[in-house]
């Protein structure tokens, strides 16, 4: 019935220097079957981008996700009742479930994906280093189906992948299409032929030299479209600008 989603940041060794890396979980809370990624920020197009992989991963949606009151996920209370976000109540609504909120303050009623975080930092970031922020989700991924999602829970005191074999086929079914993530923006190509997209110049065909271009962003690919919606090039967002 129900998954529950939250942040943590962590500071970590990336590419050899200090970075503030920001942890997603979201966990079945019945056979307690995490999933975890880390990105560069905690803004709507990463949550909504993290979420279809975190779905794809655990196999479908529960029917409730749980989130503290993230202004991502809700910009307030209005009479006791959220005002949702609106393009996240769009996304909630295209994959089948329903958002709650809980009261500030109230962290024990998300408790089933708080505790973990201490789990992901003794047992997975513990004296890690990693070379780039690839390599830290690739390792994450190992992590997950090698070691925490394979143990045996301490509180449901079963095997986490024998009880996720009984939920899975309870979770909504996920639709043919993922939900667009994606951030598009119109950009002008500089006269030396890149895009400036976030501190970094990305290279793009010397045919488009002063026009304007569609730009697909994501937090880890940053795309160029012609007016058909095509993709002309696409680069991969750097460790550093």
């Amino acid at each position: 019935v129900e998954m529950q989603c939250d942040w943590s940041p962590y500071r970590l060794r990336i590419g050899g220097e200090e970075r503030l890396a920001h942890c997603l979980s979201l966990v079945l809370c019945c056979c307690r079957r995490l999933w975890i990624g880390f990105f560069r920020n905690e803004r709507l197009p990463t949550l909504l981008w993290a979420h279809v992989e975190a779905f794809a991963y655990h196999g479908g949606v529960c029917q409730r996700i749980v989130y503290d009151n993230q202004t991502a996920v809700s910009l307030g209370r209005v009479e006791r009742e959220n005002l949702w976000n609106p393009t996240f109540l769009e996304f909630a609504k295209f994959y089948g479930f329903r958002p709650y909120t809980h009261k500030v303050g109230h962290k024990e009623r998300s408790g089933k994906v708080e505790r973990p975080f201490a789990y992901i930092e003794t047992d997975f970031l513990k004296g890690q280093t990693f070379a780039s922020w690839d390599d830290l989700n690739q390792k994450a991924r190992v992590w997950l189906d090698t070691v925490a999602n394979v143990r045996r829970h301490g509180t449901t005191r079963r095997l986490v992948h024998e009880a996720y074999a009984e939920e899975k086929p309870l979770l909504i079914a996920l639709p043919s299409t993922p939900f667009p993530t994606d951030r598009r923006e119109v950009r002008k190509v500089q006269k030396d032929g890149t895009l400036l997209v976030e501190g970094s110049f990305y290279p793009v065909p010397p045919k488009l030299v002063g026009q304007w271009v569609n730009v697909s962003l994501s937090p880890t690919r940053v795309s160029v479209l012609d007016a058909a919606g095509r993709v002309l090039v696409t680069h991969a967002v750097p460790d550093r600008p």
